[in-house]
């Protein structure tokens, strides 16, 4: 790809120097925005009708170009009217404004006439080609103009007023055309490797389920059996600091696949550190599992860290004279405990599992002296197959810089796409 040069072109705070000398305004000059339309339950539901209702649950509808022009909700024009809806016309650039949606910087574009709820924005450019501005919107961080508030969220007025290039008509045809083909080409090989993650996770409670499948029905016992100590958390959110202290929370986002993330947590004051531990402190070596929101992730506590319990979490202290700490862990990840788990959430709206339940789990629970050899059989057919995992979902992160990297230099002109190939663009990342 041809770099340009960038001598004496404009700068923008958040997207660097410009490689041509484009004007430069700002979003609400060259666009209008739609405001959203509150949906009432009573209207919801309907999978006929003339116009779809879109909502950020939607975004995933989209194709691979980011084209929105279906929904779970539709409405008839007589409703509308009767909301007094605004309906949205083919190529607005729609965004969530509020929650934590808004933090994951998603765009699409309206592929037809369609009515959006009070959680998103419509942009439509006056000229150009809407996929030129969502390429650019999707490297904005609302995260940098949010509201401050327990509720991230954001205004039109905060959004109209984002310093933008504004290449010519053609230019922005040509850079669309160009992303939309070369993000097309780096998506199909993270397509692979996100299959080749999700076989070597598979692959891995297969293992686990293999070692557990040669042990008697007799060999399984109540978890509280198992265990010297079952602790629930505190059922209400613990003020956080912002100050960054040594005392963390972990919360049901820091547990996952076998594993307990005690650095990306929230500090909290020694005060709520130790009125939020009153049932019992984490050590290293215990168990934390998720009881809801999601239900049955788990993992292992590593880090001598101070924390504590976050909402929904439980934990899990193995009896170390009746079963060793890793061997209860695996019982977690192995597919009779989710079998369990969707027996215990069977038939409620949002998955969840009551304290109670959670002290009847069975796990099985050999002769303590067989143990370690079962620990070792197990961490090292998992092993395998989670060192497989880690290699594609690095490959997946690369490749999710260098389509970054590539969207920001071709919408600021850094690169001339008219001359572009874009056959260096997943050079490194192998294809198989």
């Amino acid at each position: 790809m041809k770099t340009l040069p960038t001598n004496s072109t404009p700068t923008i705070d958040w997207l660097g120097q410009l490689g041509r000398n484009w004007p430069t305004t700002t979003l609400g000059r060259v666009g209008r925005f739609y405001m959203g339309t509150t949906f009432p339950d009573t209207f919801q539901g309907n999978s006929n009708g003339d116009i779809p209702f879109m909502k950020v649950s939607d975004f995933p509808l989209a194709d691979r170009k980011g084209v929105l022009s279906t929904a779970n909700n539709w409405i008839s024009t007589h409703t509308a009217r009767h909301l007094g809806a605004r309906i949205l016309p083919e190529g607005c650039v729609l965004y969530p404004r509020v929650g934590a949606a808004l933090l994951l910087n998603q765009r699409r574009i309206t592929g037809s006439p369609c009515i959006v709820d009070d959680n998103v924005r419509g942009f439509q450019p006056y000229s150009g080609d809407p996929r030129y501005w969502r390429y650019l919107m999707t490297l904005l961080d609302m995260g940098r103009i949010t509201n401050p508030g327990p509720v991230p969220s954001v205004s039109e007025t905060q959004v109209a007023a984002v310093r933008v290039p504004s290449p010519p008509r053609d230019e922005q045809r040509r850079i669309a055309d160009f992303l939309d083909a070369e993000t097309a080409r780096i998506d199909q090989l993270g397509l692979k490797y996100r299959k080749l993650a999700l076989l070597a996770a598979e692959r891995a409670t297969a293992a686990t389920d293999e070692a557990f499948a040669g042990l008697p029905d007799s060999s399984t016992i109540p978890v509280s059996a198992a265990c010297s100590n079952i602790v629930d958390c505190v059922n209400k959110t613990a003020p956080t600091s912002d100050l960054v202290t040594p005392y963390r929370m972990i919360r049901t986002t820091n547990i996952r696949n076998g594993e307990v993330d005690a650095e990306n947590t929230f500090s909290v004051e020694h005060s709520t550190f130790i009125e939020w531990n009153r049932r019992g402190t984490p050590q290293a070596g215990d168990i934390l599992f998720t009881r809801e929101a999601p239900l049955g992730q788990v993992g292992i506590l590593r880090a001598r860290t101070p924390v504590f319990l976050g909402q929904r979490v439980m934990l899990y202290r193995a009896n170390d004279k009746v079963i060793k700490n890793e061997l209860l862990l695996y019982n977690f990840l192995a597919t009779h405990m989710r079998e369990q788990l969707r027996r215990l959430g069977a038939g409620s709206l949002h998955e969840h599992m009551r304290v109670g339940d959670g002290l009847k789990l069975r796990v099985h629970c050999p002769p303590r002296a067989k143990q370690d050899e079962l620990v070792r059989k197990i961490g090292v057919a998992r092993g395998k197959s989670l060192h497989l995992e880690r290699l594609a979902n690095r490959q997946l992160n690369l490749l999710t810089e260098r389509r970054q990297a590539l969207i920001t230099a071709t919408v600021t002109g850094q690169f001339d796409v008219s001359t572009a190939s874009g056959r260096n663009v997943t050079d490194g990342v192998p294809t198989s």
